[in-house]
């Protein structure tokens, strides 16, 4: 049975006993502040999410979600992993073979299952990460899906192309104006089904 439940809700996390942090992004989510009950700061540096405290560096998180902190070192899930590539919000924090946290949906909130008190810090630190991508709709919390985006962009931009030019090629400049937003489009969609599952 989990120790502490918080939640998260429009760039804020709640729990029992006043808990309260919110977190604040600067620079394009390249710097991201948790302020409130703890305070931490969040620094983009070669690809991986610096943790500083009071200016002191404390550890780090990459992109496929290992987290080092406090000695220990943190990771999602495989298959909670696989969820957020599907945009879904359903997932494990592990602390080598010790489960630490579990975060699931709940309407419009994200609930945060911590086991120990002594994991809070770097669990929120994942909320804060992640909160990038949460998106609130129709009563639902969900991740953003920027292939979806992509995808129908490719779509209308295909579609426009050819109502431009109609479906006969006659020459180089109009397979050129056809075949530079599909080429585009292509590689930007390639580029986000990529990234997508991880956290940043």
């Amino acid at each position: 049975m989990p120790e502490e439940m918080y939640t998260y809700a429009n760039h804020k996390i709640l729990g029992k006993n006043g808990f309260s942090a919110e977190i604040i992004p600067e620079n394009y989510w390249n710097e991201i502040s948790i302020e409130g009950s703890i305070n931490l700061n969040l620094t983009l540096e070669n690809g991986v999410y610096i943790i500083k405290h009071n200016y002191l560096e404390e550890g780090y998180v990459k992109k496929n979600s290992v987290m080092e902190y406090g000695g220990n070192t943190f990771n999602i899930d495989h298959q909670g992993l696989k969820y957020l590539k599907m945009g879904k919000i359903n997932f494990y924090i592990f602390s080598g073979e010790t489960q630490v946290a579990y975060i699931n949906v709940f309407r419009k909130e994200i609930n945060i299952d911590v086991d120990e008190p002594g994991y809070l810090i770097p669990v929120m630190i994942y909320i804060a990460i992640l909160s990038k991508k949460f998106k609130t709709h129709r009563n639902k919390i969900y991740l953003k899906n920027r292939s979806g985006i992509i995808l129908s962009s490719f779509a209308y931009l295909f579609a426009g192309t050819i109502s431009m030019t109609g479906l006969e090629i006659g020459n180089n400049y109009e397979l050129l104006l056809l075949l530079i937003p599909v080429v585009v489009i292509t590689v930007h969609l390639l580029y986000y089904i990529l990234i997508n599952g991880k956290l940043f």
